[in-house]
């Protein structure tokens, strides 16, 4: 009685939802071309790592990359890039300049506030924030915006479905049935919202032996190949465990630019050829906004310092 009630109840909030989108009309942002999203339902997969890393092997084939950081609550982008003493640079009409990192444009919350505090938030002011910070960064010309998405089927998803074009999305898993439990409703979620799902990648793939190679499963399962079969979709890649990468991430030196020949990289190497045969370069439907005055604010700013 009560799964029939719920049943009914959810279908009316999707038709609402549908039909509240259909309002909407959708925008470019500036400068960027293609945007791709980073998406798991379940938390604790490397999800930002694995974004970070796409995007600059995206960069690597040559591409103009930038990437943003949607996890409004828990914002890690500038701490897996060191760049958690750089904050954004604005104008009188509160326009801001992107943060450099390794060969890749980064915006993210946490250049914005100090690192310890809380965003305590409710969904309205998050949808304002992000529509706010996607279109008020004066991105240079990207081919790929990666946009690094929180854990969950919530309102961040939801708003960015609803406010901007979404080329495609990456799903990340681990091998356990606990994942993919919740990433099946990833799945679901992007389905209903009409946004292409690329690939999954699987993180957390087992462990090689540094010195005999000799790969051990570490957690049961195979995530990737699951959700595979169950919905026709192309695994992408499988990352292994390796202490050495969590090591990247506290010191803020993304894997593929610390050790380019590793397994870890070559595996990012070919998702980003997979994105780029799957998602060729467009040009921006509306041109990138000139930053040189904002350039010589941020330079002005740090002769100060």
């Amino acid at each position: 009685m009560l799964i029939s009630y719920f049943k009914r109840f959810a279908s009316s909030c999707s038709s609402a939802a549908k039909e509240a989108t259909k309002e909407l009309v959708k925008q470019s942002i500036p400068g960027v071309g293609r945007i791709l999203l980073t998406s798991s339902c379940k938390g604790g997969v490397g999800k930002s790592t694995v974004a970070l890393n796409t995007a600059i092997s995206l960069s690597k084939t040559g591409a103009k990359v930038g990437l943003f950081d949607a996890d409004i609550y828990g914002p890690s982008v500038p701490t897996i890039t060191k760049t958690k003493d750089q904050f954004l640079v604005g104008d009188e009409d509160s326009n801001f300049l992107p943060v450099s990192a390794y060969g890749i444009e980064t915006v993210s919350l946490g250049n914005a506030v100090e690192p310890e505090a809380a965003l305590i938030w409710k969904g309205p002011l998050v949808s304002h924030v992000i529509q706010d910070f996607l279109l008020k960064s004066i991105w240079p010309p990207l081919d790929y915006l990666v946009i690094d998405t929180p854990p969950g089927t919530g309102d961040v998803h939801l708003d960015l479905s609803q406010l901007f074009n979404i080329d495609g999305t990456l799903l990340v898993t681990s091998p356990q049935q606990i994942s993919v439990d919740d990433v099946a409703r990833s799945v679901d979620e992007f389905n209903k919202m009409g946004i292409p799902i690329l690939g999954i990648i699987q993180n957390f793939d087992g462990f090689v032996c540094e010195h005999c190679k000799t790969p051990t499963k570490i957690f049961p399962g195979n995530g990737a190949e699951k959700l595979s079969e169950m919905y026709n979709i192309p695994v992408l890649g499988s990352l292994p465990i390796d202490p050495s990468i969590a090591e990247c991430g506290d010191e803020g030196v993304p894997a593929v630019i610390k050790k380019p020949d590793s397994e870890y990289a070559k595996a990012f190497e070919a998702i980003a050829e997979t994105i780029v045969s799957l998602m060729p370069r467009v040009k921006p439907k509306i041109e990138a906004r000139n930053i040189d005055e904002l350039h010589k604010k941020k330079e002005t700013e740090k002769d100060k310092k």
